[in-house]
């Protein structure tokens, strides 16, 4: 993981972009050619490039020119200090992948740490007749994630539509690059993409 400045992507003067998905191909290309008994994990894990480490680049490093691998000192940033989502601040998961959630009844001693007032907690269920939201379950509608690699095969499938515009960047990206991204987000098991029941 990187860390840089704001926006969502980033800067041209860093080549993380650019960086970025030619480590995935070598993290995955090396996984490919590990022919060993050994299970898909720990070919992961075994294949990871030196250069796969979490860094980032303080705000006052115009030129990208030092990759700052202290996060204590990374967070010394103020562009870069991390931030809590109202999701998050409200008991959601830092996965950000509860969009509508399930309700349950207001029980006061969920808020005894807050201390609220009878005044106070009367409001707060007036403002919330059907309840607040109950975050240990799954959102609602909530169903399995699609894998990446199954995204690039539908997207084959159903031909769709290339991207009009395109970053300088990753107009040097092959589809090979793309793939091996998703394959290695598969190799994790990370769910990236959840769909409306339904869908196919």
């Amino acid at each position: 993981m990187c860390r840089y400045g704001t926006g969502l992507i980033a800067p041209p003067a860093s080549a993380l972009t650019l960086q970025s998905f030619l480590l995935i191909d070598q993290w995955v290309g090396a996984i490919k050619a590990d022919t060993s008994s050994a299970s898909l994990a720990e070919k992961v894990v075994h294949a990871k490039p030196a250069t796969a480490v979490d860094f980032c680049y303080l705000t006052s490093d115009t030129t990208f020119a030092t990759k700052v691998t202290d996060f204590a000192t990374c967070g010394t940033d103020p562009r870069l200090k991390r931030h809590a989502s109202p999701r998050q601040v409200a008991g959601g998961p830092l996965s950000e992948d509860v969009l509508k959630c399930q309700l349950k009844p207001i029980n006061r001693s969920d808020y005894a740490a807050v201390g609220l007032s009878d005044d106070q907690f009367n409001r707060l269920s007036a403002a919330f007749p059907q309840g607040v939201c109950d975050f240990s379950k799954p959102g609602v509608g909530q169903v399995p994630a699609v894998w990446p690699a199954r995204l690039l095969e539908r997207a084959r499938r159903h031909r769709l539509p290339r991207f009009a515009h395109v970053s300088p960047d990753l107009a040097l990206i092959s589809g090979r690059h793309l793939e091996a991204a998703g394959l290695l987000l598969e190799a994790h098991l990370v769910p990236v993409i959840r769909r409306p029941q339904g869908c196919n």
